[in-house]
């Protein structure tokens, strides 16, 4: 009896030995491939192009371990789940139009297997002050109009200004060109949400248009007249030397002369060469 008893345990004991083992493996299995949230997160924000009063946020963070996708949302409430559908599978998403004040971005990480616990950042977004500012740029024979819009709920401007807000979205932040060909006064106006004023007027001046040469024209103006001293300095040469030899003819002292004019040549060359 007391033999079977100790064999008993001893089965009970590797019976438990066996499932204590079999636990610490699924538990170390479980952890290997639980996916980790990341812990370093960057964001950045500007105005909405869907509200000038609010904002679109920037954000990214850094690759998580032992996952590839992600759900995330915005909330007004930390750690509140952001769903069980994948978001994206990068490492950055944009939050469009969010309204100023404390916002938590909840964020989970998936692989194939599973979703991890949820984490957040915190995030302060500040309230907007109401704001036209526009100032003019040059760029080679253009000029620009360079603005930005902040919390207002209408803007007036010119028809250029106009025409760029209505086919870029609304976009608070931009570069208009301007084409006009006379001096004048650009008057930028908009109204905050309880009708109160901001107004801007920037001076425009046009770009002087340099003088405009035919270069082609000069250059062979320029060909012709040396042509024409060349063939004169030809001719008058030519007349000098035929009337010094006629004249040479009828007066013997000038052989001598020439005569006598090469060999002190010859001597002020050599002394100087020597």
């Amino acid at each position: 009896m007391l033999t079977d008893a100790i064999i008993v345990i001893q089965v009970l004991v590797m019976v438990n030995i066996i499932v204590m083992v079999a636990e610490v493996d699924i538990f170390l299995q479980d952890q290997l491939s639980k996916p980790e949230n990341p812990t370093n997160g960057n964001w950045t924000y500007s105005i909405s192009s869907d509200n000038w009063c609010n904002y679109d946020l920037v954000m990214t963070w850094d690759k998580s371990l032992n996952g590839d996708r992600y759900s995330i949302a915005s909330s007004k409430y930390a750690g509140a789940n952001p769903g069980p559908l994948v978001d994206t599978t990068g490492t950055s998403f944009i939050f469009k139009n969010l309204t100023p004040g404390r916002w938590y971005i909840n964020i989970k990480t998936g692989n194939y297997e599973r979703w991890s616990d949820i984490s957040y950042w915190t995030i302060d977004l500040p309230k907007p002050t109401p704001s036209i500012n526009a100032y003019i740029s040059k760029d080679g024979n253009n000029q620009y109009l360079n603005y930005e819009i902040s919390c207002l709920k209408t803007v007036e401007g010119p028809s250029e200004f106009i025409n760029y807000l209505d086919n870029n979205g609304k976009i608070p932040k931009g570069k208009v060109l301007l084409n006009y060909n006379y001096p004048t006064t650009i008057n930028m106006k908009g109204w905050d949400k309880n009708n109160k004023e901001y107004s801007q007027n920037i001076p425009y001046y046009t770009i002087p248009t340099p003088l405009q040469t035919n270069n082609d024209n000069s250059s062979d103006f320029a060909i012709l007249i040396l042509i024409i001293i060349c063939l004169s300095s030809i001719f008058v040469g030519y007349k000098f030397i035929k009337w010094f030899i006629n004249y040479a003819k009828s007066h013997d002292w000038v052989y001598t002369a020439l005569f006598y004019l090469i060999i002190i040549t010859i001597i002020i060359i050599y002394s100087i060469f020597s």
